[in-house]
């Protein structure tokens, strides 16, 4: 079973430092990658800062678990896992269960709330 929607990353600790930020790891080892519709492959929109990171891709049921989320940002970082969970919120937008739609439009609610951010 898949999923397609979208996973936003945070910054909630100051744990990456100055010379690092969450659009600059953009990290492809989840979800898509090679796929007929572009649209499930992973890409995904990083706020001015590049301290909040929205990656739509179509993600497999594996890939939506904590172990595999905060397992994959730690891996993309270089820490463990157990920092990436101290210094990274990672939210399924609109819920594991959402269906595209509903993904998108909490995707765009988090820009929306903040739009000079993002713009």
């Amino acid at each position: 079973m898949a999923w397609h929607g979208y996973i936003h990353y945070s910054e909630i600790g100051d744990g990456l430092g100055d010379d690092r930020t969450l659009a600059g790891l953009y990290f492809r080892g989840m979800g898509a990658q090679n796929t007929r519709n572009p649209q499930y492959n992973n890409h995904a929109r990083a706020n001015n800062a590049g301290d909040e990171l929205i990656v739509e891709a179509l993600y497999q049921d594996n890939e939506l678990t904590r172990d595999a989320v905060y397992g994959g940002l730690a891996a993309a970082l270089g820490i463990s896992q157990a920092r990436a969970e101290a210094i990274v919120l990672a939210q399924l937008l609109g819920g594991g269960g959402a269906t595209w739609e509903q993904s998108r439009q909490a995707a765009m609610a988090v820009i929306a709330a903040d739009v000079r951010a993002w713009e």
